[in-house]
């Protein structure tokens, strides 16, 4: 299935048949194949489509079909949390050769910031500190489940990473490992900055220039898509998930690799001495999310 180019009618020219059957003469002339790589540019869309969902019928769309989580998910740091989850029954039809594509939206409402354990008399004081290293903010990233209906074997989709310990010599203070996720294991990663307030710091206390805690006047929006050729065995797509983690900052991996990588920053990571923002770690963190939707379309390469 190959795009038609968007030819258009030149201005004053008249509509007659012989004029607007040559606005489609790139029915003809389209070439490629649908692969992983041109699914975009060569392939019928979602928005051709009525996303009603069908499974197993047609040529070329083997499945359809969209999902949407319209309540209040609220995701805490500390915790990688399921923020929705789209139970596709029987599952959706998911062969070799077949491109799945799945998009996944959503928006960010509240935000609650934690400043009690910082230092500084004024709360400008500690929101001048905790923005000084405030670090990449919450992470969201795509899982599904193409084992079996029971979906108890969610893992991450290809091309993505998760926050499982894959690199070593990455501890916190204490020792203990800290989870991350490589930056070049980003396929279906969406990111929202954590802190949103800004202070003046003159005068003796400073000034809260912009609310830190409570419901955004306009709702941060997220939106990503994802693409996957299948290989390897015939099977079925039985669910799809959008997780969440934070607070994360983004960096190098110490032990030299040069990989990038989110680290999750709930733990005491390092001492530095002088100020106290040396020693920051986010605790008591907390972002709202709503309007979580899914949609996909698996099909047949032509």
């Amino acid at each position: 299935m190959s795009q038609i180019p968007p030819y258009r009618p030149a201005p004053g020219q008249p509509a007659s048949a012989a004029a607007m059957n040559g606005l489609f003469t790139g029915v003809a002339s389209a070439t490629a194949a649908i692969n992983a790589d041109n699914v975009r540019s060569q392939g019928v869309d979602i928005a051709q489509l009525d996303a009603v969902t069908t499974d197993d019928n047609g040529r070329v769309t083997r499945f359809v079909g969209k999902y949407q989580d319209t309540s209040s998910n609220a995701v805490n740091d500390s915790t990688t949390t399921t923020v929705a989850e789209w139970n596709l029954g029987v599952g959706a039809e998911y062969d070799i050769g077949n491109v799945a594509r799945i998009y996944t939206s959503f928006r960010a409402t509240d935000i609650t910031i934690g400043t009690a354990q910082y230092g500084g008399s004024a709360v400008a004081d500690k929101t001048f500190d905790q923005q000084i290293s405030a670090g990449a903010g919450w992470v969201f990233w795509l899982e599904w489940d193409v084992t079996s209906s029971a979906r108890a074997n969610y893992v991450p989709v290809p091309g993505q990473d998760d926050f499982g310990n894959h690199l070593a010599n990455i501890t916190d203070l204490g020792g203990s490992p800290v989870p991350h996720m490589r930056t070049a294991l980003t396929a279906a990663t969406m990111l929202v900055p954590h802190v949103y307030g800004s202070v003046d710091k003159t005068g003796p206390n400073g000034v809260i220039l912009n609310p830190i805690d409570g419901q955004f006047s306009n709702p941060i929006r997220r939106s990503r898509s994802y693409h996957y050729q299948r290989t390897g065995t015939n099977g079925r797509i039985y669910g799809i998930r959008l997780r969440a983690r934070g607070v994360c900052s983004i960096g190098v991996d110490p032990a030299g690799t040069g990989q990038g990588i989110f680290y999750v920053r709930d733990t005491q990571l390092w001492f530095g001495g002088g100020s106290l923002w040396n020693d920051y770690s986010f605790n008591n963190e907390q972002i709202t999310i709503d309007n979580i939707e899914f949609s996909m379309l698996v099909q047949v390469p032509q």
